[in-house]
């Protein structure tokens, strides 16, 4: 009995914690390849490139627990890195007090948007994905028109436009901080809170919801504006890194932040969207990617294996969500 018991438990930890023993399997396998891959300058690149998806991921997954898609998230990161950087070209905001000024207000427009896909769809009733989808495609226009199709940079930016993108507190870059603290943030307000909890329970059922009080439409609320500014921010952090952005900058964050989330959701709460999975996620998907650079492998390969494994994560999803149904 006790044996059994032992193999029971050492059963889940292998199935909630899978992903962290992967990583640590590939760290081992890809190390083995190439020396290169396990120093600690190439370790803190897959950190670094995996925080923007991470931001971003995470605002989608908000969103996902209510159980609805922000289909303009890629707009909403493009939108924030236009605003900055446009201000930043000019003055007052070409010093680093106006460009923290720039970044909130970046970030409020961000607000904004995300307000106009939430009022679409609560108010007017326009399902989520079309109401996004339609905003998308009306602000990306907008945008091409603005800036004639053609990328922004410019060497009036000040020295603080670079601090999220490029900056370092000791050896740690500064938006690997910035992905743990808002990290810490949304795992505590999405299972430690009541209205965190809200939301997975709409997510669930938002009929049975509004039967017990829950004010749904509050709820989906929140949850558009917090996807909108952390797609924004991330949007803030990508322009900060590259110095530059382009028309389409943000066109792979859905599929990015989908892969994540699903990923995710077969890590620690099996079959739950949940923050530390879609984190967590994130790097797994670098790790794979840099080990397969540095390995030469040609870009395709990258990609195949980006949507293998999103195949993968979705059926298991789906496979261990179906036989809940079922078995309850």
């Amino acid at each position: 009995m006790e044996a059994r018991k032992k193999k029971n438990m050492i059963g889940r930890i292998v199935v909630q914690y899978w992903l962290v023993l992967a990583l640590i399997v590939l760290s081992i396998l890809f190390g083995s390849l190439s020396p290169q891959f396990l120093s600690v300058s190439n370790l803190l690149t897959v950190l670094s490139n995996s925080c923007i998806t991470s931001i971003a991921a995470i605002g989608v997954c908000i969103l996902f627990l209510t159980g609805e898609i922000d289909y303009s998230c890629g707009l909403e990161f493009f939108t924030a890195s236009v605003v900055v950087g446009k201000l930043c070209d000019k003055a007052p905001f070409n010093t680093t007090g106006g460009y923290l000024a720039a970044c909130l207000i970046a970030l409020a427009v961000c607000l904004i948007y995300g307000a106009v896909n939430a009022f679409l769809h609560i108010k007017i009733g326009i399902p989520a994905f079309i109401a996004t989808l339609g905003t998308s495609l009306t602000v990306d226009g907008f945008l091409r028109i603005r800036l004639g199709n053609a990328s922004i940079s410019s060497g009036r930016w000040p020295d603080a436009f670079n601090f999220l993108g490029q900056g370092y507190i000791g050896i740690v870059p500064v938006m690997v901080i910035v992905l743990v603290i808002i990290g810490i943030i949304m795992w505590f307000y999405s299972e430690k809170t009541a209205s965190g909890k809200r939301m997975y329970a709409i997510g669930a059922n938002a009929v049975a919801c509004r039967y017990v009080g829950i004010e749904v439409g509050k709820q989906k609320l929140k949850a558009f504006l917090l996807c909108a500014v952390l797609n924004g921010l991330a949007g803030i952090i990508n322009v900060s890194m590259l110095n530059v952005t382009t028309p389409g900058v943000g066109d792979s964050i859905l599929f990015d932040s989908l892969t994540a989330i699903m990923i995710g959701a077969t890590f620690l709460h099996i079959g739950v969207f949940n923050i530390p999975g879609a984190i967590i996620s994130t790097i797994f998907t670098q790790l794979i990617i840099n080990g397969l650079t540095i390995l030469g492998v040609p870009n395709y390969y990258r990609d195949i294996t980006q949507g293998v494994i999103l195949i993968v994560a979705v059926a298991a999803v789906t496979i261990i969500r179906t036989r809940r149904v079922r078995t309850n």
